[in-house]
């Protein structure tokens, strides 16, 4: 007689624990209370601050985002260390960076995922989201569409690669919302004491020029590097977009210097798509498009001349007739 040995039963897998990030106590667990120093999170700040206008590359802007964070951390407790607009601010800019494409293999590390984390608490507990995640609007810059999905990227649980924001921004807020006035007993440096817009990011006024030159060293190179051209054609107008839709154009208003990175943006995309017709530009052409249209609603709003940047939008449209931007934002 010939024995088997039974097969034991199957063992039932072990439940994986659900995360919820909407839950301000699973942030409060990243970002502990232990350890917070008012006068050194603010001088960490302030260094991510002077990091963050002073650069783009990946790794700055992540290190950038990780000492803002510093400071922001406060605000999951009370009312915090950042003044007046500083603190929306500092949102914004922890969302922007955190956002930065990195180098090779697109990754999110998990110190990327911790600082939106922390950042989208703090706007929601704020209530500054789009409208149509309930809140009053006041972050739909950084809501744009390649962002949004990161967003989701980074508060997915682990069993889950993305989930849409809804959830997250649909759960009440736990902490009252953070005042415009400074905190008592803690400065800011004064040379933050002005308003976010005339000097809290204190844009390099020659940024949008650098990015230009930049651009045209890549196409002067040999061979030609027109796919880091159209990067940096990108770049300058972001810079502009700064300049224009976030400063209001407070320090620069639209004029003859702008034609060239308008023109070197469409002509390098333009380059680039019949020398490399299988590279993926979407990104760049969708940032480039919301950038232009952007500046548009905000010149005419202003009574400006918004028509070389409409010109800018045409051609870029006929350089890539494929890329469907029709739901990039014009606000």
């Amino acid at each position: 007689m010939i024995f088997r040995k039974k097969n034991p039963p199957p063992r039932a897998k072990a439940p994986v624990a659900t995360v919820d990030w909407s839950d301000i106590e699973m942030i409060r667990r990243e970002w502990p209370s232990s350890g917070m120093d008012p006068v050194a999170d603010l001088e960490a700040w302030r260094a991510g601050q002077q990091l963050y206008a002073a650069n783009d590359d990946y790794r700055s802007m992540i290190r950038a985002g990780e000492l803002m964070c510093q400071a922001l951390r406060h605000n999951l407790y009370g009312q915090g260390v950042l003044r007046a607009q500083e603190l929306p601010a500092t949102v914004h800019s922890v969302l922007y960076a955190a956002c930065t494409r990195p180098p090779g293999t697109p990754t999110m590390p998990e110190q990327v995922r911790r600082q939106l984390r922390l950042a989208l608490t703090v706007c929601r507990e704020n209530g500054w989201q789009p409208k149509y995640l309930g809140g009053d609007g006041a972050m739909d810059r950084a809501f744009a569409e390649n962002r949004v999905f990161l967003f989701g990227t980074a508060i997915a649980p682990p069993e889950e690669a993305v989930v849409p924001l809804g959830p997250f921004f649909g759960r009440p807020p736990s902490i009252t919302p953070s005042s415009t006035e400074p905190s008592a007993g803690i400065s800011a440096s004064p040379s933050y004491s002005e308003p976010m817009a005339s000097s809290l990011f204190q844009f390099d006024p020659e940024g949008p020029e650098r990015a230009l030159e930049e651009a045209m060293d890549a196409a002067r190179r040999r061979p030609q590097d027109w796919a880091t051209a159209f990067e940096r054609c990108v770049k300058a107008v972001d810079r502009l977009h700064d300049f224009y839709v976030f400063e209001k154009f407070r320090n620069r208003q639209p004029s003859a210097a702008d034609e060239p990175i308008v023109n070197a943006l469409t002509q390098s995309l333009r380059y680039l798509r019949s020398q490399q017709p299988q590279l993926d530009v979407s990104g760049g052409v969708e940032e480039a498009t919301h950038r232009l249209r952007t500046i548009s609603t905000a010149a005419d709003a202003a009574g400006l001349d918004s028509s070389l940047y409409r010109q800018g939008l045409e051609l870029l449209a006929q350089a890539a007739p494929d890329i469907d931007v029709s739901e990039v934002l014009w606000y």
